[in-house]
């Protein structure tokens, strides 16, 4: 276990400049200085704050707690203004604590020197400082607007300026802000005056704006001497308000603190020490303060949970195995021990340490029951064993080998009790003999008095390790006192919680004793129930043969493919890590030397090496870039060596040191001891792996050398390129372009997720092809981008070049970035937040001049929707478009919009219509007499396609309703959705208008025709048409389905909520192609019903004219159009409701349905009225069908009362 050395106080001094430097003894070089170096493994490990006479600063960086040596930077007013690295000093003798080292301006680089501080020591009625820990609530009448809790963790000093008066100065930071956005470390100053009784503490946030929140209470004192501040806090410019309090937690260097690893009681995920924490420190319960603490389990728990950095463990102490046992049975008497499966109940049950007592000053020889007879024998007779414990399978075979002693000592492990008290009648003499079980539930003891009446040493021996004696005699290891009671060279999981499932296991003792050390649990099973008991047992150390573990990574990649994405692939390793109990967090397994294959590689460290931002540090690591060919899939172990303190970490496919943490495999290297980081990874034979080695500490050099081992050897190669930052260009600034970010300013949206982030774009004009360096300066937090060609702020991801890079804690980016002549580039400069406004510069270096010009786009590409689309729009607005932000992810129907239940409810009002249109017509059309003629077989396939049609619209319509209100529907589902709904309602709705037009050629043919019109050859081709049209129409848009695709973006940054998109995308010749099928298809059977239906009226009046000539043509055309009228207003109803479909699919043009919503919703349901009104428009104007479904109504309800 880890033991490192921290501090907090209160640091004076000053910074004192080189010889060569003429630096004066100002107010910036008198320090003083809140400081906090704490255990925890997040940056940052150092932090706090100075005070100067006018002003405050905020200090941040890491801290090695073996080494004492950290890296710090300090920020005034917002500004990176110095370095340092330094050395903590601790002298025991007199007690007192330094910090020596150098430090160096950051602003400019002739500034530099050494450091000299001293830590004050805390008076209670003059000085108080440390850590402060805490949590800030809302009040509850603020529930409804979904505040945050907040957790408190300050570097704070207090110290007394006259009288009863105190002033205050310090700072902190959230690891993962709810009060600015986009901002996932961010720090702050804290600045009080007032008494202990009534403080009042402003906090001013590290950014451009004037965020400030006010706290406000009084300092008590506890019974451990530290103090709480507790009070009322208030955010003016937010409107919120509630209450906090602060717990003082004061680090003494001259203690060397357990940094035990604790597991969260809720989520299971790891505790790291100095992290804040809930804990009970009555029965080691811990939460993390990420929101578990107020989880109701937590809540309900039957002790007060108290915050904390630092573990609550209990420890049992003793020199030899006796004393420790005897310790922990005092300390943890109530606590479990063994946990196991009742064999007659199959109930789970536990024995606490208070039950069990059975290994007091015993050595324990285990033998595999299994050797042959003469190997058990020879052990018998060499060990002389006070008592012999066997499972009842082996006592036939060991019982006539044993002498009558030990016979008499002789204890025998039964399943089921009676069978122990049937084979007890029948042995004779043999009263000692007990059963094991029972003696561990009733307490019944041996006769055979076995208490050791000697004294323990370390020299003593505790244990006997048998080998199997498959190559003869086995042959015993022999433990003694020391190597038996555990040590304190390993870092704890708590709670310890292990899994025995092997009927042999010769290492239980070792880690049996760690078990009892630290009062923790024993879980027994079988290993054909193991997989099911874990999972009650949930261990938090699971230890397995290397083959379980090659079963379970089997398991892994059998459910791993291509296409999973991100959260499904993060679903399986949560599924797998729920079989194995959901808390495992170390694994640990015999291996087979002769199996396991070790790589070596060596290099080193230098000022020539590539060098990156390691942990979010302002200051620079080297590293080494290593590539990882593997030659076959397994766990591999990555273990460093070498004097340097090493990180290490395995990344998929690449490594990009702008952005370290992408493409990073879980398994980041971890300290196994001071230097060295150890891991354990899973690694496939298709894959690329890149290992990065690094320090941390700010450009150390020096030699390292790595060993791998696993199932193969792998090839290990140095692929390390120059980093980005360390390219070589020309550092004198070469020109400066200034201009400001305003309200008039142009919009996007920056992330994919927030819009108004205010943009301005920037010309880059190079004159010499190399390396330039772009560079911000502003009192804004400021993103830069470079375009290649074009910038399209509807889809950021285009044409984009080189991303911001940038240390953490920086405001203002810097790009480096590879230009050639002759090729147009955009400069693209925005902010970190939304609505952000103010004046910036932009410095450039290179080879040469590079000239910086503004210009404003005109946005001419037409996009879809509000939410930075990222695909050009495709001729046609379709239901996805209208409702997608419309709808509320992840809220069900009854938290939707007023306007999405009328939606929902106006479809299922359509699709009951578009039923009861379906049956109406089909009992009307099923008559054989309307079914001589080509038209009524038509309007039979009509009255079918038409409920189809209705049916697809509904099917459409919540689908797109249900995928956008849960995002977490499977991917094959949405794409599949994506695919084949929306070409199948224009196949159903394309059909339903062409056999419509049928039905009007049918008509004018028939006029055409009159006398000679052929009723069966009528009936031939509407078979023949119904039959061959949806294949025509199927084939004239099999486009669709070949170009849809499904697009995943992040909705969100902090969890991976992902937004489905079903796109197309069509190349020039496609595109035209799609408008003429959408325009032949849309307008077509429109023009065929009207060119029809003005055919029929003026052909029937022709023909009359012509054998009635005592009336006019004119009079002939007024009567057919009143005898025909409906075969003319049919069609024009039918065109005017499907007017709206046709524009929305003509539009061309940029639209947004977003902004005129109710109008395209409105434009798009009424264009399937159509499909619910064959009935209306065909039967009830006509004569002949209308009595025809008169007499058919009349014949099924007949039958229905029958």
């Amino acid at each position: 276990m880890s033991r490192d050395t921290y501090c907090s106080g209160t640091f004076i001094g000053q910074r004192i400049s080189d010889d060569s430097i003429d630096l004066n003894n100002t107010e910036e070089n008198r320090l003083k200085f809140t400081l906090c170096f704490t255990p925890t493994k997040n940056y940052p490990s150092v932090f706090g704050g100075g005070l100067y006479d006018s002003y405050l600063s905020i200090i941040h960086g890491t801290y090695n707690g073996t080494k004492r040596e950290c890296s710090m930077i300090e920020i005034i007013n917002g500004i990176s203004t110095y370095s340092y690295q330094c050395k903590l000093i601790i002298d025991k003798s007199k007690g007192t604590v330094y910090l020596h080292g150098t430090w160096k301006s950051l602003i400019n680089s002739n500034l530099s020197g050494k450091l000299a501080m001293i830590c004050e020591e805390d008076i209670p009625t003059d000085v108080l400082s440390g850590i402060w820990i805490g949590q800030s609530d809302p009040d509850e009448e603020l529930h409804d607007f979904f505040i945050p809790i907040n957790p408190i963790r300050w570097c704070i000093t207090i110290f007394r300026t006259h009288n009863d008066h105190w002033k205050l100065y310090g700072s902190g930071y959230f690891n993962d802000s709810a009060d600015i956005p986009d901002q996932p470390l961010l720090f702050f100053t804290l600045e009080g005056n007032g008494t202990l009784d009534d403080m009042n503490i402003i906090k001013k946030y590290n950014t451009n704006t004037d965020y400030t929140v006010e706290y406000r209470g009084k300092f008590i004192e506890l019974e451990n001497k530290n103090f709480q501040f507790q009070g009322r806090w208030s955010n003016l410019t937010a409107g919120s308000y509630g209450s906090f309090f602060a717990k003082q937690f004061r680090l003494n260097p001259l203690i060397s603190y357990r940094l035990d690893i604790c597991i969260c009681e809720i989520c299971g995920n790891a505790i790291n020490p100095g992290d804040n924490r809930w804990c009970c420190f009555q029965c080691t319960y811990n939460t993390c303060s990420s929101g578990c603490h107020l989880n109701s389990l937590a809540m309900n728990h039957k002790h007060e949970l108290i915050v904390d950095i630092l573990p609550c463990q209990k420890v049992a102490q003793g020199n030899t195995s006796v004393e420790l046992i005897e310790n922990a049975f005092q300390l943890f008497h109530l606590s479990p021990l063994l946990v196991y499966k009742n064999q007659e109940t199959n109930e789970f049950t536990s024995m606490s340490y208070e039950e069990i007592g059975l290994l007091l000053q015993s050595v324990i020889v285990p033998i595999n029951g299994s050797l042959h007879i003469d190997a058990i024998k020879h052990t018998l007779s060499i060990t002389n064993p006070s008592i012999i414990v066997i499972d009842e399978q082996y006592y036939d075979k060991v019982n006539p080998v044993l002498s009558s002693n030990q016979k008499d000592s002789l204890m025998i492990i039964y399943k089921h009790e009676e069978q122990f008290l049937h084979q007890s009648k029948t042995m004779n003499n043999t009263t000692n003999i007990i059963s094991l079980t029972n003696a561990l539930e009733f307490g019944e003891t041996s006769s055979i008095d076995i208490k050791s009446s000697f004294n323990l040493s370390s020299t003593t021996i505790s244990a006997i390790f048998s080998t199997s004696g498959s190559t003869g005699y086995p042959k015993g290891a022999i433990f003694t006192e020391d190597l038996i009671v555990p040590t304190d060279n390993f870092t704890l999981i708590s709670p310890f919680i292990r899994i025995d499932y092997q009927p042999f296991d010769p290492t239980i003792l070792l880690s049996l004793m760690t078990t009892i050390r630290y009062g923790s649990s024993r879980g027994l099973t079988n290993l054909n129930d193991m997989w099911n008991d874990i999972k009650y047992i949930k261990p938090t150390s699971l230890g397995l043969t290397p083959q379980l573990w090659n079963l379970i990574y089997k398991n892994y990649l059998s459910k791993l493919n291509d296409n999973l994405t991100l959260i499904e692939k993060e679903s399986v390793e949560k599924e797998i890590r729920n079989e194995l109990g959901g808390r495992v967090h170390v694994g640990t397994s015999g291996v087979n030397t002769s199996s396991s294959v070790q790589t070596t590689y060596a290099s080193e460290l230098t000022t020539n090496s590539s060098t990156y931002f390691h942990l979010c540090s302002s200051l620079s690591t080297y590293y080494e870039a290593i590539q990882v060919t593997v030659h076959e899939s397994g766990l591999y172990t990555f273990l460093s060596h070498g004097y340097m303190h090493k990180y290490g970490s395995i990344h998929k496919d690449y490594f990009n040191p702008s952005n370290p943490s992408e493409n990073r495999l879980p398994d980041e290297g971890t300290p196994c001891n001071d230097n060295q980081f150890r891991f354990t990874v899973a690694l496939e034979t298709s894959i690329a792996y890149i290992l990065i080695v690094t320090t941390s500490e700010f450009k150390m050099t020096g030699e390292f050398s790595i060993s791998v081992s696993g199932p193969n050897d792998v090839n290990l190669k140095n692929i390390t390129s120059p980093s980005v930052i360390e390219i070589p260009y020309s550092s004198a600034e070469q020109s400066i372009y200034s201009s400001e970010l305003n309200t008039s300013s142009q919009t996007y949206s920056r992330d994919c997720r927030k819009s108004n982030y205010y943009y301005q774009t920037i010309r880059v004009n190079v004159m010499e092809t190399g390396y330039y360096a772009l560079s911000s300066s502003s009192s804004m937090d400021t993103f830069g981008y470079i375009y290649e060609d074009d910038f399209n702020p509807m889809n950021p991801l285009e044409n984009l070049l080189s991303q911001d890079y940038r240390a953490c804690s920086y405001q203002d980016f810097k790009l480096i970035v590879y230009l050639y002549t002759g090729t147009t580039y955009i400069l693209v400069m925005t902010t970190s937040s939304p609505n952000m406004t103010g004046d910036f510069d932009i410095k450039t270096s290179g080879p040469n001049n590079i000239t910086l010009d503004r210009y404003t786009q005109a946005l001419t590409s037409c996009f879809i929707g509000q939410k930075c689309q990222f695909y050009k729009k495709s001729i046609g607005v379709i239901l996805d478009d209208i409702l997608r932000d419309e709808i509320r992810s992840n809220m069900t129907l009854a938290d939707q919009t007023i306007l999405m239940k009328i939606n929902a409810a106006s479809t299922m009002i359509m699709f009951a219509g578009g039923l009861i249109n379906s049956i109406l017509s089909l009992m009307t059309f099923q008559s054989e007499d309307l079914r001589q003629v080509g038209c009524g077989i038509y309007l039979l396939a009509s009255s079918i396609t038409s409920f189809l049609t209705i049916s697809m619209f509904t099917v459409k319509f919540w689908f797109v309703v249900l995928t956008q209100m849960n995002l977490s529907i499977r991917v094959s589902v949405v794409r599949g959705g994506c695919v084949s709904i929306e070409p199948l309602l224009k196949l159903c709705l394309y059909l339903d208008a062409w056999l419509n037009a049928c039905v009007a050629i049918e008509r004018a043919i028939l006029v055409l025709k009159g006398i000679n019109f052929n009723k069966q050859k009528s009936q031939r081709i509407a078979r023949w048409i119904i039959l061959i049209l949806p294949f025509c129409i199927m084939g004239s848009i099999i486009h669709e389905p070949i170009y849809r695709e499904l697009y995943e973006v992040n909705t969100k940054t902090s969890k991976a909520d992902i937004d489905k998109w079903c796109v197309t995308r069509y190349s020039s010749f496609v595109q035209q192609y799609n408008t003429t099928i959408l325009f032949f298809h849309l307008v077509g059977p429109c023009i065929v019903n009207l060119c029809s239906a003005l055919f029929i009226i003026f052909g029937s009046a022709r023909q009359r004219a012509t054998a009635q000539t005592r009336r006019t043509l004119k009079e002939h055309v007024y009567d057919q159009f009143s005898e025909h009228k409906h075969l003319l207003i049919s069609p024009i109803i039918l065109l005017i409701l499907s007017l709206p479909r046709l524009i929305m699919s003509m539009l061309s043009e940029c639209v947004n349905p977003s902004n005129h919503r109710l109008l395209f919703i409105f434009g798009y349901f009424i264009s399937f009225t159509p499909s619910m009104l064959i009935f209306i428009v065909f039967v009830l104007p006509s004569a002949l069908y209308r009595k025809t479904f008169q007499e058919s109504f009349r014949r099924w309800r007949r039958l229905i009362r029958h």
